[in-house]
């Protein structure tokens, strides 16, 4: 340490403090955990897997180039109600699956780490999650990574909203014919 910094220390205060992650933080965790665009595709069928999908179709809308294009996971699993997103899906990092490492459909669950949906964020700017419990409302989330791009503004800052509307019931049949 030079003699600046030393001293800079010495005379600094008591205190305490707390981590507070950049906004941007989001971005460089899925770029850099998620080593590829196949690993993230990846990433999503795991959790379609862990909500004991039986079901995952995955649709490619090209020109898969940025701003244009979309990639489309479904899957038939178990769903979400909003406790759940708000405890889990937004809790980046959770420990979810740690502490329950079996499914309600008791499957082995493959995800570990809480980044999954970090996956999302490396395929595209914009992602719209669309999931809802047996027999409930619909939850529909709009996130808009390019909102964690910003150099000035922290995670705590950035907020995500959703709607909950009566979902649109089609058949496995319908979506294919689309």
């Amino acid at each position: 340490m030079n003699d600046d910094a030393s001293q800079a220390t010495r005379d600094a205060p008591d205190g305490r403090g707390a981590l507070r992650p950049r906004a941007r933080l989001l971005r460089t965790l899925g770029n850099d955990l998620i080593s590829s665009d196949k690993v993230a595709l990846i990433e999503l069928v795991k959790n379609s897997y862990d909500a004991d999908a039986t079901t995952v179709l995955i649709r490619f809308e090209g020109p898969l180039e940025s701003g244009e294009g979309r990639i489309e996971v479904w899957d038939d699993g178990h769903g979400m109600d909003v406790p759940t997103l708000q405890r889990s899906w937004l809790d980046i990092a959770t420990d979810t699956k740690r502490r329950k490492p079996k499914s309600d459909g008791g499957r082995r669950v493959l995800g570990e780490k809480g980044i999954g949906r970090l996956a999302a964020a490396r395929l595209g700017d914009e992602l719209l999650l669309v999931t809802r419990k047996a027999d409930a409302r619909e939850i529909n989330l709009l996130i808009d990574w390019s909102q964690f791009d910003q150099e000035d503004a922290y995670l705590d800052e950035i907020e995500v909203a959703w709607e909950i509307s009566d979902p649109d019931i089609f058949s496995e049949d319908e979506y294919l014919e689309s």
